[in-house]
C-alpha cells in the first residue's frame, strides 16, 4: 500500500519494518520466527548487524545514507547489548524514526511528510508527558529521565 501512495511513505514503512525486526531479534527467544519481509534489511543483514563488534565496518557496498542509518542502528544495538534495557532500545529506535521523519518534513515542506511529522510529534509529546508525570510521582529527577525523552 505504501508503494502506491508515496516514496517517502514507502521508505518510512520499510524502516518501521526494520525496527520491528530489530526489536524481535534482540528481545525474542525465537528471534527469526517472526521476521517480517519487505524491510530494508534482509534476515542475513540483520543477523550480521546483531553480531557486530565495536569498531567493525559493514563490508557491503552501500550508499552513504544507508551506511549512516545502519551505523546508527548498530550503535543502538550495542547500547542494548551493554545495558539490556528494552526501554532504552525502544526509545532509541523511536527517536531514530522520528528524526528521519522530521528531517524529511523540513526538506519537503508539505505533503505526507508533514502529516507524519505532525503525528509523530503528537505521539512523542504524549509519551514524554507520561514519562514526566511518572517521574514527578516517584520523585525522580529530570536529569535521570532526560535521556528517555523523545524528540518533538
Amino acid at each position: 500500500m505504501a508503494n502506491e501512495l508515496d516514496s517517502f511513505l514507502k521508505e518510512i514503512t520499510k524502516l518501521e519494518i526494520d525496527v520491528a525486526n530489530i526489536k524481535n531479534a534482540l528481545m525474542s527467544k525465537e528471534k527469526w520466527q517472526n521476521f517480517i519481509e519487505k524491510g530494508n534489511l534482509k534476515q542475513e543483514d540483520l543477523e550480521k548487524l546483531t553480531q557486530f563488534k565495536e569498531g567493525e565496518i559493514f563490508a557491503q557496498k552501500q550508499d552513504l545514507k544507508k551506511f549512516i542509518e545502519l551505523f546508527n542502528i548498530s550503535r543502538l544495538i550495542e547500547k542494548f547489548e551493554k545495558n539490556k534495557s528494552e526501554t532504552m532500545l525502544e526509545n532509541g529506535l523511536m527517536s531514530f524514526l522520528t528524526e528521519k521523519i522530521f528531517i524529511q518534513a523540513k526538506e519537503t515542506g508539505m505533503g505526507i511528510e508533514r502529516i507524519l511529522a505532525f503525528f509523530y510529534k503528537k505521539m512523542n509529546s504524549y509519551s514524554n508527558i507520561r514519562l514526566i508525570l511518572f517521574a514527578k510521582q516517584n520523585n525522580i529527577s529530570i536529569s535521570e529521565i532526560e535521556p528517555f525523552l523523545l524528540p518533538i
